[in-house]
């Protein structure tokens, strides 16, 4: 299973950490090349009621290749007019966008992309995660 975490700020870090940590094979996807590569030389440092670093492997969305099955979709809402065409290419007819945190208007992809069957709901996520 292909997964990636689009949109690698604090909660997308710490998200893809976890799930790295835990055995999955996730890609941490983020347009701000200087976090890129402090993720990819130094590893996902978590610090707070726990304080580990784990090595990760972090691209930029020029970098992305292929299709993913899973999209965790931590970016801003303000750049859904740039992330969201530059995310369809890297889709296939299973592929699963999780628009996270979920507040994200889902009302506006679905009439703005014909992929809106493929958006889940934070209800679904923990089987995804627990799928890894």
């Amino acid at each position: 299973m292909r997964v990636a975490i689009l949109g690698c700020g604090a909660m997308g870090t710490v998200l893809g950490a976890y799930m790295t940590k835990n055995g999955c094979n996730v890609e941490l996807i983020d347009s701000y090349e200087a976090h890129v590569q402090a993720l990819n030389e130094k590893g996902a440092h978590i610090v707070g009621t726990v304080d580990f670093t784990v090595p990760v492997k972090a691209i930029t969305p020029g970098q992305m290749e292929g299709i993913y099955d899973v999209v965790f979709l931590f970016t801003k809402q303000t750049a859904n007019d740039e992330v969201l065409p530059n995310l369809l290419p890297h889709l296939g007819p299973d592929s699963t966008v999780w628009p996270l945190p979920p507040q994200l208007p889902c009302w506006v992809w679905n009439a703005r992309f014909t992929w809106a069957r493929r958006i889940r709901t934070a209800r679904h996520l923990m089987y995804t995660v627990w799928s890894c």
